[in-house]
């Protein structure tokens, strides 16, 4: 019998940064996150011996584990070799993982990456996680091999859906589908586009620019700032359950006004152009995804505009990349091939 598994990426519209401590714990953070049909895969076949081989299609990495018990952290697939330990299996298997989206790309990939995994082992293995146990265990992944970061994108992948979502510190998280309208949502599908723009640079990894956020939130000023952003987030998710789209696509840009001003450091000269090239041919908003300096541009246009947009922006050297809204969350099924 083979094992496969899938999770959802997720967009992350507005409220980002407030998920995280202390400002979470001291103040309650939400954001307005949405799954979409872009996801890492899973397979796992079960071998005769106790050993785990590793095969990560998007790195091109091969390692072998012999023994489970005895996993150092080397910074060679570090993440998958977290989740093993905490779930500790008791037999060996071959492992495949894969990604549909690039890395380090603002979707919450590595977050994907360890809810597919978790999931297919607590399936295998059958620790009757829920969900929110799933999206737990892959946040204490994060925290386990010391990459900062908040809880949103593990709850966004395992869930699915469109969601509006609370944080109060430490495990706390309520995870709340906003309830759209199928028109809407269709809609918003439509109008809205993202792009890849190219990778962050090294130098300011997801993990250096989120450390750097948390070591400044107990000034008086960033507290401002991330109490603007939420509320924004709370404006947003009344916008899209009144399915008032073009004040969701304004938003988009308000909030990453709030987030720059926080942290000038996740934008760029070449972000702000793309930016600027959107809004001159029909962008009602935009915003970029996940820690910054990188990744994927959201984009939301105004009426029968997003394919000017599109054509645009591409002529600037983005890859815009089709999607559609994930309402199924992680998902584990079996197969004989």
């Amino acid at each position: 019998m083979i094992f496969r598994s899938r999770a959802p990426v997720r967009l992350e519209l507005a409220g980002g940064a407030t998920d995280m401590p202390p400002y979470d714990k001291e103040h309650g953070g939400i954001v307005v996150n949405a799954a979409i049909n872009k996801y890492a895969y899973t397979t796992l076949i079960p071998r005769a011996d106790n050993k785990v081989a590793i095969n990560s299609v998007n790195y091109n990495i091969n390692l072998v584990l012999d023994d489970v018990k005895r996993i150092v952290y080397d910074g060679k697939l570090d993440m998958v070799k977290a989740c093993i330990k905490l779930m500790q299996p008791d037999f060996g298997f071959d492992l495949i993982l894969k990604s549909d989206v690039p890395l380090s790309c603002g979707l919450g990939s590595s977050a994907s990456a360890a809810v597919s995994l978790i999931g297919m082992l607590n399936y295998v293995l059958k620790k009757k996680m829920n969900l929110y146990d799933v999206a737990e265990l892959a946040f204490e992944v994060e925290d386990e091999i010391k990459n900062a970061g908040g809880r949103q994108d593990q709850y966004a992948s395992a869930f699915g859906k469109i969601n509006f979502m609370e944080f109060k510190g430490d495990s706390f998280v309520r995870v709340n589908p906003i309830p759209i309208r199928k028109r809407h949502r269709l809609e918003l599908e439509k109008h809205a586009l993202i792009t890849h723009i190219g990778l962050r640079d090294s130098v300011t990894g997801s993990g250096k620019i989120v450390a750097d956020q948390q070591k400044s939130y107990s000034k008086e000023e960033k507290k401002i700032q991330l109490d603007k952003m939420k509320e924004i987030t709370f404006q947003m998710r009344d916008a899209l359950m009144a399915g008032d789209l073009r004040r969701f696509g304004e938003l988009l840009s308000e909030e990453w006004k709030e987030k720059t001003i926080m942290n000038p450091v996740i934008t760029t000269d070449y972000v702000e152009n793309l930016r600027k090239i959107a809004a001159e041919n029909g962008a009602i908003g935009s915003r970029l995804m996940g820690a910054g300096r990188g990744g994927f541009l959201i984009v939301y246009c105004d009426d029968n505009k997003e394919h000017a947009v599109a054509n645009k922006l591409e002529e600037a050297g983005t890859r815009v990349s089709p999607f559609a809204f994930d309402f199924d969350g992680m998902q584990v099924w079996e197969t004989n091939k």
